[in-house]
């Protein structure tokens, strides 16, 4: 079983060998506190926002600039570095999803993007994020689907990250699990970055695909009351 050095050691390499190359372009990120309501801050009045596995800082970074106080975590020292460097203004430590380094009831806002999967105690770090969070808080995770159509059709039998930690559930399954750590759902939709990346044929065929079968969930929590 992969262990949490490992995990590091993988994300290490990956981002030093890939810098800023290493995830989405940092225009894509906006959609994620578009959908969680974060509009801009006025003065005196700053939220604050935890990123779970921020690894450029791009997110943190778009949050800093509606006014947000930002705060990241991430198993990497080297994208703690990455994402520092691209987020000067946030508070970035190198730590697990499953320990949050942060007080109880502290986070308006929770993110995780592409990173909950990884965690080697998936129902741990759930229940950590709960605890930082505030009652009113909101939370936006990103997770893939064991049930994707075009693993289905390649027999594929995940992402790019596969050999190091990487749980693949349902649609069913995420929801049963979210909702087992004390999280009401909000909304769940389509992850939809890489069908942008694609031509209009297969961007079409994305659009029209049941949300059982598309790539990732995006997923909206509050904490259940």
């Amino acid at each position: 079983m992969t262990n949490r050095t490992e995990i590091s050691e993988w994300y290490d390499r990956h981002h030093a060998s890939r810098g800023n190359e290493s995830w989405r372009p940092r225009e894509s990120y906006h959609i994620f506190l578009d959908l969680l309501g974060v509009g801009k801050q006025q003065s005196g009045s700053r939220k604050k926002l935890l990123d779970i596995g921020p690894g450029t800082g791009y997110l943190l970074s778009m949050a800093d600039e509606r006014g947000l106080d930002t705060f990241g975590l991430d198993i990497s020292p080297e994208g703690v570095k990455l994402a520092q460097a691209n987020s000067p203004n946030s508070d970035i430590r190198v730590g697990i999803g499953e320990e949050i380094p942060h007080e109880a009831a502290k986070f308006d806002y929770v993110t995780c993007i592409g990173v909950l999967e990884h965690f080697l105690d998936i129902p741990g770090g759930l229940t950590e994020m709960k605890r930082v969070a505030l009652p009113e808080a909101r939370l936006c995770i990103v997770v893939p689907n064991k049930d994707f159509l075009l693993w289905k059709i390649k027999r594929d039998a995940g992402t790019a990250q596969q050999d190091i930690s990487e749980t693949l559930l349902s649609l069913t399954e995420w929801r049963k699990m979210i909702k087992e750590a004390g999280f009401e759902i909000i909304a769940v939709c389509p992850d939809s970055f890489h069908a942008r990346k694609s031509n209009w044929l297969v961007r079409l065929g994305w659009f029209f695909l049941p949300l059982k079968y598309t790539y990732q969930f995006t997923f909206i929590l509050k904490v259940k009351e």
